[in-house]
C-alpha cells in the first residue's frame, strides 16, 4: 500500500456553489489540467475517425435474427457502426464537447480522415482505446487531486501515481464488469426458472435491475475520486466512496445534479459556435475550462468529506 505522506485535508466544508466557486479559482492560478480536455476534443475534430462497422454488423445480424427481435436496436447498432468513431470511447472518460454533441453539426469534423479496420483490428484498437481512457482519466484526475489537497497539479511522482491509479481504476472496472456478469447469470437463471413456472417477472426484474443501477452509480460516484485523492484499490475506494455518499446522502445528490445540469446543458449553449473553425476553436476551450472547473469542484466536494484520517496516512 501507499505510504507517502497526504497532504491535509481542508478543515471546513463549502457549499456546493461556494465549492465550484474555489475550484474555478484554483484554475485560474494553475490553468494547465485544462489542457487535457482540449487535447481530446482536438483529436475527435482533427484525428482519424475510426469506423467501427466491422464490429458493429455482426452484432446487429445477431440481434435481427433474435425472435421477437428488435429491429430498431439492429438498426441504431448498423448506423453508429457506419457513423460512429471508435476514438469517441475517449469521450465517454474524458470531458468531451465533441464526444456530447452530434458530429453532424460541427463543420470542421467533416474533414477527418476515416479508417475502416477489420474486426480483429478494430476490436484491438477498442481494447487500447479503453486502456488509454482509464490512463487519460487518472491523467486528468491525479493533478485535481493534487490541486484538492493544496499542492501543485504537476510535480515529483505524478507519472508514477497516474500509472499506479490507472491500473487501480481500469481493476475497479474489471470488478464492476465481473460483478454485473454474475449478476445478468443469476437473475437468468431465476427468471427462466419462473418462466417453466408460469410466473412472468421480467417486468419486475427490469424495475428493480433500474433501480439497482441508479443507486449503485450514486453510490460510487466517487470512485475515481477517491482513487486519485487516497491512492486505494478498487474495493477501498469504492468503500470511501460508498461512505462519503452515506454521510451526507442530499449535498451527493445536490452536487450530482448541479454537475449534470451543467455538462449536460454547456453543451446546447456552445452548440451555435461550432459551425466555423474560429468558434469551433473558442467553443472548446470554454467547454474544457468549465468541465475542469467542474471536475476539481468534484475532487474538492469528496476530499473535504473524507473520513478522519484517510487524507493524512497511508492507506
Amino acid at each position: 500500500m501507499d505510504r507517502r505522506p497526504r497532504s491535509p485535508k481542508p478543515e471546513t466544508r463549502q457549499g456546493i456553489f461556494a465549492t465550484i466557486a474555489a475550484a474555478a479559482s484554483a484554475l485560474l492560478v494553475q490553468p494547465l489540467p485544462i489542457l487535457l480536455p482540449a487535447a481530446v476534443d482536438l483529436w475527435l475534430l482533427r484525428g482519424p475517425r475510426v469506423v467501427p462497422e466491422a464490429l458493429t454488423a455482426p452484432l446487429a445480424a445477431v440481434v435481427a435474427a433474435q425472435p421477437e427481435a428488435d429491429v430498431r436496436l439492429a438498426e441504431t447498432l448498423l448506423r453508429w457502426g457506419r457513423e460512429g468513431d471508435l476514438g469517441a470511447v475517449l469521450g465517454w472518460f474524458l470531458p468531451s464537447l465533441l464526444g456530447a454533441v452530434d458530429p453532424a453539426t460541427v463543420s470542421a469534423v467533416a474533414a477527418r480522415p476515416v479508417l475502416a479496420p477489420g474486426a480483429g483490428v478494430a476490436l484491438l484498437l477498442l481494447l487500447a482505446l479503453f486502456l488509454l481512457a482509464a490512463l487519460g482519466l487518472m491523467a486528468f484526475k491525479t493533478p485535481l487531486a493534487r490541486m484538492a489537497g493544496g499542492l501543485p497539479p504537476f510535480g515529483r511522482g505524478l507519472g508514477r501515481d497516474v500509472l499506479r491509479n490507472a491500473a487501480r481504476y481500469l481493476a475497479f472496472l474489471g470488478l464492476v464488469a465481473a460483478v454485473a456478469v454474475a449478476a445478468v447469470v443469476v437473475v437468468g437463471v431465476g427468471l427462466a426458472v419462473a418462466a417453466l413456472v408460469g410466473i412472468d417477472l421480467f417486468p419486475l426484474a427490469g424495475l428493480v435491475a433500474s433501480v439497482a443501477v441508479v443507486v449503485g452509480a450514486v453510490l460510487l460516484a466517487f470512485v475515481a475520486e477517491a482513487i486519485a485523492v487516497a491512492r486505494v484499490g478498487p474495493v477501498a475506494a469504492a468503500r470511501l466512496s460508498v461512505a462519503v455518499v452515506a454521510a451526507q446522502p442530499w449535498s451527493v445528490l445536490g452536487l450530482l445534479l448541479v454537475l449534470w445540469l451543467a455538462i449536460f446543458t454547456l453543451p446546447q449553449v456552445l452548440a451555435p459556435l461550432l459551425t466555423s473553425g474560429v468558434g469551433t476553436g473558442v467553443a472548446i476551450a470554454c467547454y474544457a475550462a468549465v468541465a475542469t472547473a467542474l471536475a476539481l469542484a468534484r475532487v474538492i466536494f469528496f476530499t473535504e468529506r473524507l473520513p478522519d484520517g484517510v487524507g493524512s496516512r497511508g492507506s
